[in-house]
């Protein structure tokens, strides 16, 4: 059919349901209902938001409605694909996500049935793959997904809600407080396997015999240490785009000291290796405590995680103030090739007034501490849009014209919203390679009996509009597609799997 448009629910606690009146290159939405699968009537809580996708597998798309209280309701749709009919079956699986729930279906794992990201009020979003079926269909894998956090300085409360886009790679779009749309790639690279990694720098086998050595230098009051590691060290390692969330110190025989103040230890990107001096601005403070190191590794897990651009080096500062000069404390260290170790000057530095963190420079050298960084793999932000269009963004995407982009309505918390049409992307820099395939879909629309023809492709995929795969496919070979009737996207691929050509099929 044209579609619809369905609002989230308001502070009356309902969902209004536009119906496009208009055709399906040139949409017009009017209201059609007040109180759409009666949620006023299940008094479901305020801002209420949608999502639709096929949950038990019968080829039409099922409901689920997120709250102001953090729970997911779920309503199963016992009409079809072009008459829905709407039970309400109650609370999903005990889901609670906080505040503000907001939930988004996608094959996340492309196994071929819908997976569910919930936004939140804290910014962040939970992921929960498809194992099972109604009333378990559920089953919850990160709470903290892929490290996204739509919280800022400005708005600690990030309010997120994610949308998902299909495409070569599979983009997320997350609606924000504050930071408009944020435009998130890589998806398909971190769901296709990308893991933690637990990247160990150093191999030396000598403990640090002076307090200059050791970023824990307790025989003094304060002490400052700042610490470089390459993007090429870090790359070799495993490391990629994404979070440190903890930093492990390899320490050697050590009788219980700790520094009795605790100590900082700070983050930065930098462009240079060549430090000729201390840096003492565009850190990120990731750690702050006290801490009584064993002898062997002590990983500290990280207050703030550090999000790794993937291309500049990194500088780690530790540093502490106000000790009670108990003694130093021993780390394992090794010899890099260059100057990766900046030390402080205590002369005139040591009294208990100063300030370790601003102790001034002494010198460098090349005995670096073994350490190890736990790193997660996140996804990558490549813009952030709508801007103005307002505070607490809702996306929601679709082809609205059908012309084969996708378009984007995005609500907001003064109830209005803003419709943003799709287009082809023109690069201002590189020109992009086009593929000459010869492609066929025989006869278009179909009944039901197809022939996919491709000069390089060896096999299609068919989606339907909500993302699911409907199949794969020979080229070649007459089929018998035994799908419902309506709009599927159509990716020609070849051998490696690569989408050599994207096209329309409609089913009558």
């Amino acid at each position: 059919g044209k579609g619809a448009y369905l609002a989230p629910g308001t502070y009356k606690s309902s969902l209004h349901l536009y119906t496009n009146v208009g055709t399906n290159t040139s949409p017009k939405f009017e209201l059609t209902n007040t109180d759409y699968v009666n949620a006023g009537f299940n008094n479901l809580g305020e801002d209420l938001s949608p999502a639709f996708g096929d949950l038990d597998g019968d080829y039409d798309p099922d409901l689920l409605i997120g709250a102001m209280t953090g729970e997911i309701f779920y309503y199963e749709n016992t009409g079809t694909f072009l008459a829905p009919s709407f039970t309400y079956k109650g609370g999903l699986q005990n889901i609670d996500v906080g505040n503000h729930s907001t939930p988004a279906l996608g094959d996340l794992d492309g196994d071929g049935d819908l997976d569910l990201m919930i936004g939140n009020e804290a910014g962040t979003v939970a992921y929960y793959q498809h194992t099972g079926t109604y009333p378990n269909i559920f089953t919850l894998v990160d709470a903290n997904w892929v490290g996204i956090d739509m919280s800022s300085p400005f708005a600690p409360s990030g309010y997120s809600v994610p949308s998902v886009i299909y495409g070569s790679d599979t983009t997320l779009l997350i609606g924000s407080e504050d930071q408009g749309i944020v435009h998130l790639d890589s998806l398909a690279t971190i769901m296709a396997g990308a893991t933690n990694v637990d990247a160990v720098f150093g191999s030396g086998t000598t403990s640090s015999a002076t307090r200059e050595e050791t970023p824990f230098g307790g025989s003094k009051r304060n002490g400052r240490m700042q610490i470089i590691y390459t993007k090429d060290e870090l790359l070799a390692a495993g490391a990629s785009f994404g979070q440190i969330n903890s930093i492990g110190f390899e320490i050697g025989t050590n009788t219980n000291l700790y520094l009795t103040q605790g100590f900082t230890i700070s983050i930065k990107h930098i462009s240079d290796t060549a430090q000729s001096t201390f840096q003492n601005s565009g850190f990120t403070q990731v750690y702050d405590g006290i801490r009584v190191m064993t002898t062997g590794w002590n990983d500290l897990q990280l207050s703030t995680p550090f999000a790794w651009n993937g291309t500049d080096h990194i500088l780690v500062q530790v540093c502490f103030s106000k000790h009670a000069q108990t003694g130093d404390i021993p780390v394992v260290l090794g010899s890099t090739s260059f100057n990766s170790v900046l030390i402080g000057d205590i002369t005139g530095w040591n009294s208990i007034t100063k300030n370790g963190c601003l102790m001034p420079y002494l010198s460098k050298n090349k005995k670096r501490p073994n350490m190890r960084f736990n790193f997660t793999p996140t996804l990558h932000q490549t813009d952030a849009h709508m801007l103005s269009s307002g505070k607490r963004l809702h996306p929601a995407v679709a082809d609205l014209n059908a012309d084969g982009y996708p378009d984007v309505i995005v609500g907001n918390m003064s109830g209005g919203l803003h419709y943003y049409q799709g287009k082809a992307f023109n690069s201002i820099s590189v020109e992009e390679e086009v593929l000459n395939i010869e492609t066929g879909i025989l006869p278009n629309p179909s009944t039901g009996t197809v022939l996919f023809e491709a000069s390089e492709a060896s096999e299609v995929a068919l989606y339907d509009l909500l993302g699911k795969k409907a199949g794969t496919y020979e080229v070649g070979t007459l089929h018998l597609l035994n799908l419902p009737k309506g709009l599927y996207v159509v990716h020609f691929k070849d051998d490696k799997g690569n989408i050599l050509a994207t096209k329309k099929l409609v089913l009558q």
